[in-house]
């Protein structure tokens, strides 16, 4: 990323001054211009990034000095406090993905992030999961009727999954946040 310009420029701030660092300070400077325009405060303290996003919701920034397209909110964590060191998330405390307040941001690891987003129910699973075949109701009816010797294949066909699907879900290794029976098949 743009970590490597970023980290030079924190460190010539205590060079002796010189047309190149000049110019960096300038284009830093615009940057950060340009990126204040593009925010908004709501009313639970965050600063929602306007500017454009990734497929993923998070909002994208151009920084000038490298023409490198950034995390909005990993630029903001940066301006504000300096570099994260590699490796290192910028995690935020509000969970809203387009949030570029420094004050709602911080630094974790990858355990960090999945413990946080297990914690606040934010994995997606069950009807919640975009590729999710079944719903609760047919997980649960599942269940029963496996209990009741239906096989593998008579409840993948009735369902339209897998034989192997149908012995996890009976087995509580897939959908086990859902009560019914436990049948082993």
């Amino acid at each position: 990323m743009y970590a490597t310009e970023l980290k030079s420029l924190h460190k010539s701030l205590l060079d002796p001054p010189s047309l190149e660092r000049s110019i960096q300070l300038e284009m830093w400077a615009k940057s950060i211009k340009r990126f204040n325009k593009k925010m908004r405060i709501d009313d639970n303290g965050c600063w929602i990034y306007t500017g454009p996003k990734a497929r993923n919701g998070y909002g994208e920034f151009v920084v000038s000095i490298c023409q490198k397209r950034v995390r909005a909110h990993r630029f903001a964590y940066e301006v504000a406090k300096g570099p994260i060191p590699e490796g290192m998330y910028c995690l935020h405390t509000c969970d809203v993905k387009h949030c570029v307040n420094p004050d709602h941001l911080y630094l974790g690891t990858h355990a960090d992030n999945m413990r946080d987003r297990n914690m606040k129910g934010r994995l997606a699973h069950s009807e919640r999961h975009g590729n999710t075949k079944l719903t609760t109701p047919q997980v649960l009816a599942i269940r029963r009727l496996a209990a009741r010797d239906f096989t593998r294949r008579e409840l993948a066909d009735l369902y339209g999954v897998s034989p192997e699907c149908i012995r996890d879900i009976a087995n509580h290794r897939n959908w086990s946040y859902v009560g019914g029976p436990q049948s082993f098949i």
